[in-house]
């Protein structure tokens, strides 16, 4: 497959005086290698859903305004690098999105045997049968999905956040042959107020564990398919500044529930002058990354910053502290294959981490080849293409040693 590399850096008027000689960054740690490019798959109206189960990625970009009842769910091999697709076929599916306001698919969730698509408060399950899969069943959760994986060949999990419901979270298993409810349990959501504010990846799945993850407070859960608490991660290497409880309480008495446009605003005018943990993910079943941003002063840019946490006699300690994401390549000028550069968390694409390798979705993209390309250039054709092309999903492969 031909390699591409691909550079999407977002960079505002401020500057910061970082010392290099003492701070890390992200441009550290990865280098892209590989971009796959989906022309007919446009990126413009929703967000592709995905999963990774042992070496395959699986994803579907399903569009409503397609108006078909006809799901094509693409499946890619991250070691031999080959490709294929599946199609789905629910009836009634696009007439049921439409009555619904037109929302996509929450998750989807693969184990070699059954592929899940999540939405509203109900998951369809297809099975496989003579290498296709056909519709099986409906699972009715009676909570809002947020999110969905397999935790082994027969155990969905099921992540419920809305600040409306009562308990606010939940986290459940079923038992995929059955469609049966196995257990629910519902930990406390330290400040269900930010459930408001995307892109956030609060929770995760690998191997059977699920890391789940406060953004009031730097600190993290790790439950097993029981269900049962077995780790946790808790920061004590930052002054850690959080959102005081009399101001949540004032918010919580002045603005229902249902006003999230006012409740973003108020709490936005809090976020410059505290911490917020937003990103965490599995690396493996032995490390973890925690992403969060500092306090910063008005009008400058925020700094988003990574650890590395590593399981070492059974308990989670802090591996590589304070990784900045922030500087992309140095000089606007410099071709694009000179340098490796940072993820750019701060733009909001979704991620999924393996042992060695970083896959980011970007559903905004161009198919521009930019090695060789200088800055300047890459951006004259990046908009250029947007004046007469459509923007197309797009998946870049990176490989990491964090």
């Amino acid at each position: 497959m031909k390699q591409i590399i691909f550079l999407f850096i977002f960079l505002c008027g401020s500057t910061f005086s970082f010392s290099q000689e003492k701070l890390s960054y992200v441009n550290d740690y990865v280098k892209l290698d590989t971009v796959l490019f989906f022309p007919e798959e446009s990126g413009s109206d929703f967000q592709a859903v995905y999963c990774l189960w042992k070496n395959t990625l699986v994803f579907t970009n399903y569009n409503i305004y397609l108006k078909t009842d006809t799901i094509k769910v693409y499946f890619y091999d991250l070691q031999n690098h080959e490709s294929y697709y599946k199609y789905l076929y629910y009836p009634g599916l696009y007439s049921w999105m439409e009555e619904n306001f037109s929302i996509s698919f929450y998750f989807i969730a693969y184990n070699t045997s059954y592929i899940c698509l999540g939405l509203f408060n109900q998951v369809l399950v297809f099975k496989k049968e003579n290498n296709e899969f056909i519709f099986d069943k409906r699972i009715k959760v009676e909570k809002t999905i947020s999110y969905g994986s397999f935790l082994d060949d027969k155990t969905l999990f099921i992540y419920s956040l809305k600040n409306k419901q009562q308990p606010p979270v939940s986290l459940l298993t079923y038992d995929i042959e059955s469609g049966k409810r196995l257990k629910e349990i519902n930990p406390t959501f330290q400040h269900p107020l930010f459930s408001y504010f995307q892109p956030n990846h609060l929770i995760d799945v690998k191997n059977g564990e699920i890391l789940f993850s406060h953004r009031r407070d730097y600190a993290s859960i790790i439950f097993n398919h029981k269900l049962d608490s077995i780790n946790h991660i808790e920061a004590h290497h930052l002054d850690w500044i959080r959102m005081k409880d009399k101001s949540i309480d004032r918010i919580n008495r002045n603005y229902p529930k249902e006003e999230a446009m006012s409740i973003i605003e108020e709490v936005e005018k809090h976020l410059p002058s505290i911490h917020q943990q937003v990103w965490t993910y599995f690396i493996n079943e032995n490390k973890v990354a925690c992403i969060y941003l500092s306090p910063y002063e008005k009008n400058e840019t925020p700094v988003s910053k990574m650890d590395i946490w590593e399981r070492s006699e059974g308990k989670f300690v802090l591996k590589k502290e304070g990784i900045i994401d922030f500087l992309g390549i140095r000089s606007y000028n410099d071709t694009i294959d000179k340098h490796s550069f940072g993820l750019s968390f701060l733009s909001g694409h979704q991620y999924l981490f393996t042992d060695n390798q970083i896959i980011v979705f970007r559903k905004y993209a161009s198919d521009i080849n930019p090695i060789g390309l200088s800055m300047s250039d890459y951006r004259e054709q990046h908009k250029n293409y947007f004046l007469k092309k459509n923007p197309i999903l797009s998946i870049y492969i990176y490989s990491h040693n964090f």
